[in-house]
């Protein structure tokens, strides 16, 4: 649920396909699937933020719920890194290109700035689902019922209006 609804705000140009809470595999409880309605060549770098704010959604969504961090946000984690870790290689992070590309944290002035840049990231995100919570709840309380949602179940939660085309 808490990725899906940061997908929903921060991702608004792509179409939440569906969300479960069916296992998948060892280590996966859930997932939350949003694709993109155009073909994409090249991003801005500041679509990793999104990207990041979307992995760390179901963690944080589960601290706010519970008031406890739980096991299951590793893979959610292991995204976070792969985005950070890109971030850094694209100079991002205190405008410097890494001088050892295959750990750009080296750099103690990069990995103070990226520290600061998560940090920041992790604020945010915890604010907008306080803000949205109630969106959350919804979301949750569907997939506790029905394991699984659709697109157009999930429009309707959220009150999105959804397209012809977003339908097929």
């Amino acid at each position: 649920a808490g990725h899906t609804v940061m997908a929903h705000i921060v991702r608004p140009r792509k179409r939440i396909a569906r969300a479960s809470i069916v296992r998948r595999t060892i280590g996966i409880l859930g997932y939350m699937l949003d694709v993109e309605r155009e073909e994409v060549f090249a991003r801005p770098v500041e679509d990793y933020a999104a990207d990041i704010m979307v992995a760390l959604g179901g963690h944080i969504a589960t601290y706010i719920w519970d008031g406890k961090y739980w096991t299951g946000a590793g893979g959610d984690f292991k995204a976070v890194q792969a985005q950070m870790y890109t971030l850094a290689q694209l100079a991002a992070f205190d405008r410097q290109v890494p001088f050892k590309f295959e750990d750009p944290f080296a750099s103690a002035e990069i990995k103070k700035d990226a520290d600061r840049y998560l940090k920041a990231l992790w604020d945010q995100t915890d604010r907008l689902l306080r803000t949205n919570w109630e969106d959350v709840k919804a979301i949750a309380g569907a997939l506790m019922e029905r394991d699984e949602l659709t697109s157009t179940e999930i429009a309707n939660i959220l009150g999105i209006e959804l397209s012809k085309e977003d339908m097929r």
